[in-house]
């Protein structure tokens, strides 16, 4: 399968999203601060949240072009 230019920046970019939520969750783990813990859940929710969006995009255009 050969893929666009555009597909591979968004590919690229979602993979340098994702490398910056997770250094995000643990530096967030790591400082004492009183909103870290907001902090943390809403990184530690993104770094799920994002990966699951961006599965069901790609099923739901594989649907489309059917």
């Amino acid at each position: 399968m050969k893929y666009t230019k555009l597909q591979r920046r968004l590919a690229l970019g979602g993979a340098v999203l994702l490398v910056l939520l997770y250094l995000s969750t643990l530096v967030f783990a790591l400082i004492d601060h009183p909103l870290t813990p907001n902090f943390l859940m809403a990184s530690v929710f993104l770094t799920v949240a994002v990966p699951v969006s961006i599965y069901g995009f790609i099923l739901i255009t594989r649907m489309m072009k059917k």
